[in-house]
């Protein structure tokens, strides 16, 4: 698949459903044991944590599962930079793209002091926002009219062997003077557009020529990657886009590939030397860092609830301890009674209830592992494993933090009147 990093999610969800119900057949494995066979505090934790089976795994289970979502969520920010330069990325190895307000009459590479060879100029028609940028659904996106055979010859925006066949699309004749356009990236596709793109039954727009004419477009296809720097747009022939807008003269986008000085400095200087076109050229990999902008709002959104939640979980962790304290004062009363020193009592209680929100944590850790190696192991993540490992340890030092609080509140509440009630 094209991104297999759903798939290892539901691997890793999958995952994590299986350690819990690992734990779950520990529990109940260890409660139907006789207690005889405990030699001393060793194994006294996890008696304890047995002998309310139910409790300790529905601690388990929410910590585990806020873990995992926190952590998979964090290691979600796509590392746009990864493969930017390569011809199959989102934005077609092209270093720099460019618009301007009015038309670059002549030759742009000459203009604008490059090779021939790197700039790629299309043609474009102003409409609707169809990308992430737009919160309505657009019905008439913005064209942009491309040479198919540049763009196949250049391998862009298409896998390696792919781009004669993607592009080629574009040429392909349909019935009836249905114009055939590709989407600009499979999100606008799928979200932007909610249409489906095949070269039978692919959803058909309509559009007006200058004439006043209605003619439909039909959407054959879509480039392949989720997000490029098309996102919004419609592409069609630059021969299609001529017939139905003559009046568009010249080209207005420019696809350019950076010179020495970097994509950098060739966009700051075609905004300076072109100023009289209305020209704003922007590095591509900046372009996609922008469209990617709203998913990045929506992760950190995400993570910050995660985050919260996860600190309410400490919490209700906390009041499950002393829930479980105050239905063993008895016991407790008892270990004073025959003369337990009351700090090896304390540190008792802290290692049992420190388990038990450790193994909710590390159980979460586990299958977040496996959500998002594919991820961390080729880079393709914006979220180093130091930063996970780092947001990791936040959140078992959090639910480790509650312990102490909540050991000492319920040992307060141990007096030797809970023991003569026995």
């Amino acid at each position: 698949p094209e991104n297999p990093s759903g798939l290892f999610f539901g691997v890793g969800f999958v995952m994590l459903a299986a350690l819990l119900a690992h734990y779950a057949g520990w529990l109940a494995n260890r409660a139907q044991r006789p207690a005889g066979d405990v030699p001393g505090f060793q194994r006294l934790a996890a008696v304890q944590l047995a002998r309310r089976g139910g409790r300790s795994l529905a601690v388990a289970a929410m910590t585990a599962a806020g873990c995992f979502l926190v952590l998979s969520t964090a290691a979600m920010r796509a590392n746009l930079a990864l493969h930017a330069g390569e011809r199959a990325s989102g934005t077609g190895g092209f270093a720099v793209f460019a618009e301007s307000t009015l038309p670059a009459r002549g030759g742009a590479a000459a203009a604008f002091g490059l090779p021939e060879d790197a700039v790629v100029p299309l043609r474009a028609r102003d409409g609707e926002e169809a990308g992430c940028l737009n919160l309505n659904r657009a019905q008439s996106p913005r064209l942009a009219g491309v040479n198919p055979a540049r763009l196949a010859a250049k391998g862009a925006f298409a896998p390696p062997g792919a781009a004669g066949a993607l592009w080629g699309l574009l040429e392909t004749p349909l019935p009836g003077g249905v114009i055939p356009a590709l989407v600009g990236d499979s999100d606008t596709a799928m979200w932007g557009l909610q249409a489906a793109t095949d070269p039978v039954t692919g959803t058909e727009l309509e559009y007006l020529t200058e004439g006043g004419e209605k003619v439909r477009v039909r959407l054959v296809g879509r480039l392949p990657m989720r997000l490029s720097v098309f996102q919004g747009m419609l592409l069609v022939s630059e021969r299609d886009f001529t017939r139905l807008y003559p009046g568009e003269a010249g080209h207005r986008m420019f696809l350019l590939e950076a010179d020495s000085g970097g994509a950098a400095a060739l966009a700051a200087r075609l905004n300076r030397e072109q100023a009289r076109l209305g020209m704003e050229a922007v590095p591509a990999l900046d372009r996609l860092r922008a469209f990617y902008a709203v998913e990045t709002a929506y992760l950190s959104l995400f993570l910050v609830l995660g985050g919260l939640g996860m600190a309410l979980g400490a919490g209700g962790a906390g009041v499950v301890i002393l829930r479980n304290l105050y239905e063993r004062r008895a016991e407790l009363a008892l270990f004073h009674a025959l003369g337990y020193p009351p700090a090896l009592v304390r540190r008792m209680l802290l290692a049992e209830n420190a388990l038990l929100v450790s193994v909710g944590v590390l159980i979460g850790a586990a299958a977040a592992v496996v959500a998002v190696a594919p991820l961390v192991l080729l880079s393709a993540t914006g979220a180093s494993p130091a930063a996970l490992a780092a947001v990791l340890c936040a959140i078992l030092a959090t639910y480790l933090l509650a312990v102490p609080p909540a050991v000492g509140a319920g040992l307060r509440r141990v007096t030797p009147a809970a023991l003569r009630a026995e």
